[in-house]
Formats: structure tokens, sequence, C-alpha cells
């Protein structure tokens, strides 16, 4: 029984980090992947410190006695406090290792110290005394929320580290972005978590059900942010390969960024990026720079966009509608509010349906790309179900 709860809240954290290991064109070391891991694990021991610290300070109580405790729990005592103990593993740990050699690094790496910090939350929970937080459920439940979410906004600070890391006089600007995106997405997703515990939207009757919807909306939009970061990166991986293969072409801004590349060992994998020594090969140049991985098909990227819309558009709303039942006064909601949140609403389901008809047909025409063809329908579909469910609620 703790053996099975156990697995069920290990085994996700680490799916997901085999299946971004996978992904990465030039894999890092176990060794400092799991290093990685580990140190991500032991800041649960100074996070759990400083959140008790600033509930202290703050007063915010769990569960929330007010909309205050709500946002401050959420965006200060939750996503800050746990964000920052992981930006310090990045930036003091993995920016500084020798095997931090590209922009991809801090996807795997940002990941990685989040899913350690996530393993043990997840032990917290499903050992739970409390039998409404513990069990089976629980770990279900934070197998298709909590860990994916913790994934994502390590991988989107990671990405911002990276990206800064190689950007010689932007790697500041590059890595407060990350921070600041990273806390912002932990915060909206734990203010719909939280909410929903909020005895004041608990009696609003339809804000349990719209704080359900936004944890749904918030992911899905992680999902696809996170797709959109995998390209990039990958991207710049192909590009730099590329670069390292015909030096003579860099321009003096290339040089410095592409510098520390040049001795980069890269393995012979089964993806379409061609043996070294083709790449020498200047006969196999004009083949290699019309390589497609090089830039994102058209239909793929269309429906990303549209789910991205589509999802961001449903967060905002639903956002707006839980102001409107909890804020507002008995008898006194506002008719303009309400127009507005069904007409974001209504537009979502339509940028949704968009999404989900342009990835169908990328899939059909067999487009290269498939991860966001296929994150793309998952994601129209789903957001159409979250809202014709709460369009039934309602």
């Amino acid at each position: 029984m703790n053996m099975l709860l156990a697995l069920l809240a290990v085994l996700p954290c680490a799916g997901i980090l085999w299946w971004l290991f996978r992904s990465d064109h030039h894999p890092e070391p176990p060794r400092v992947v799991g290093i990685t891991v580990l140190l991500g694990a032991v800041a649960t021991i100074p996070i759990l410190a400083a959140e008790a610290t600033l509930h202290w300070l703050t007063g915010a109580t769990m569960p929330p006695h007010s909309l205050f405790d709500v946002l401050v729990v959420s965006f200060v005592i939750a996503a800050l406090t746990e964000e920052a103990f992981k930006f310090l593993v990045l930036t003091g740990y993995c920016a500084r290792h020798d095997e931090f050699n590209e922009p991809f690094d801090g996807v795997v790496y940002g990941a990685a110290a989040s899913l350690g910090f996530a393993v043990i939350e997840n032990l917290a929970y499903v050992f739970s005394q409390d039998t409404t937080q513990g069990g089976f459920g629980v770990a279900a439940v934070r197998a298709f929320t909590a860990v994916p979410l913790h994934a994502l906004c390590g991988g989107l600070m990671g990405s911002c580290i990276g990206i800064g890391h190689f950007a010689h006089g932007r790697s500041l600007g590059w890595r407060v972005l990350g921070l600041i995106g990273a806390v912002a997405l932990h915060g909206v997703y734990d203010m719909f978590v939280f909410g929903a515990q909020f005895a004041g939207i608990q009696q609003s009757g339809a804000g349990v059900l719209l704080c359900i919807g936004g944890v749904g909306s918030t992911i899905l939009l992680a999902a696809v942010a996170g797709v959109l970061g995998l390209a990039r990166m990958r991207r710049d991986q192909v590009r730099t390969l590329d670069a390292r293969c015909h030096p003579q072409e860099w321009p003096d801004s290339a040089r410095q960024l592409m510098g520390p590349l040049q001795g980069l060992a890269l393995p012979i994998t089964e993806s379409p990026i061609p043996p070294l020594e083709s790449l020498g090969d200047e006969s196999a140049a004009p083949w290699y720079r019309k390589h497609p991985a090089a830039s994102p098909p058209i239909r793929p990227m269309i429906a990303l966009i549209l789910a991205g819309s589509a999802a961001l558009l449903c967060v905002i709303a639903l956002v707006v509608g839980i102001a409107q039942e909890t804020v507002a006064e008995p008898n006194s909601e506002s008719p303009t509010l309400a127009i507005l949140v069904g007409l974001g609403i209504l537009l979502a389901a339509l940028l949704a349906l968009a999404a989900a008809i342009v990835a169908t047909i990328a899939l059909t025409q067999r487009d290269r790309w498939t991860l966001a063809s296929v994150t793309s329908l998952v994601t129209g579909g789903l957001l159409l179900a979250l809202l014709l469910l709460l369009f039934a609620a309602a």
C-alpha cells in the first residue's frame, strides 16, 4: 500500500524527466542531472522554512480566510519562494557547470530541479494524515496537474537562463524574465487551487467550478508555452550545428555567442541531424541549410498559437468571473462584466475549435512537428469540453 503510493508520487516526475532527457539531441550527463534533481529536493527544507516565516510575517492563513490570503499565499508564499530557490539551484550550480554548453540545457536542468522538489511535495501530499488530502486520488490528480506544472515552470525559467547564459550583456535580463514568468505562471495556478478552498468562493455556487476550470486552463496554457519553448530550443540546436560547421560565415555578433560551443561533443543519434563527418563536407552543406528542423512548419505553429490564445483568454475570463462571483455585493452583479465574461468564454471556445481543426489538418497532412499538432489538438479538445461543462453547470 505505502510502496504503491510512493510509486504513484515518484513515477510521474521520473516519466517527465525521462521524456525530456530523451528529447535532447545532446543528452546531459546523468550524474549532473541527478545532482540537480537532488538539489531541487534538498531545497524543500529552506523553502518550508521561508514559507513558514512569510506566513507569520503576513498573517496569511491556510485554508484562506480572505481573498488577500489567496493572493499572498499563491504569488508570494508559494510561487515566489519555491521558484526563487529553484532559480538559485539553476544559477548557483547548473549554469556554472562545464556541461551547461547550450541554451537547451537550461530546459533540462530547470525541469530537473523542479521535479526534484515536486517528488518531495508529492510524497508529503499522498502520505498526509488528512484524509481529504492524501491517498490515491490526490496522487492521480497531482500526476496530471501539479507535477506537469512544476516541470513547465522550471523549463520556462531554465530556457530563459539558457538563452541569457549565451547572450553576452543580456544575461541578467533573461534571468529576471525567467524568474518572473515562472512565478506568474505558478502563482496563477495556485490562485485557482487555493481559491477553491476559500469559503467566500465556495459559497458563491459557481465559484469552485470556475476555479477548477481555471486550474485546467492554466495547465493547458503552460503546456502550449512549453512546446513553443522546445521549438525555439530545437531551432537553436540545429543552427548551432550549422554554425559549428561553417565558422567562416559567422557575423561578428555571433562569434562571441558560438565561441563556447565550438568544442561541443555531439553523439550520433537517430534524429534527423546528419553525422558530423557529413556536416564538414561542403557538398552536404546546401542540404543541411535547408533542413526542415531549422524552421517550424506553418500549420502546427498556427494551431499552437490558436490553442495558446484560447487557453489565455479562458484563464482571463475565469479570473473575471470569479471576481464577479466573490467581490461583488449580493444582487449587484454587473451585467457588463457578465457579458464580457460570456464573450471571452465564447471567443475562447471558437479559438479552441479552430486550433483543433488546424491541428487535425496538420496531422492528416503529416506535417512535421507532430508534438505541436498533438498538443494543439488535445488542448483545443480539452478546452472545448471544459467550457461546455462550465456552460452546462451555469
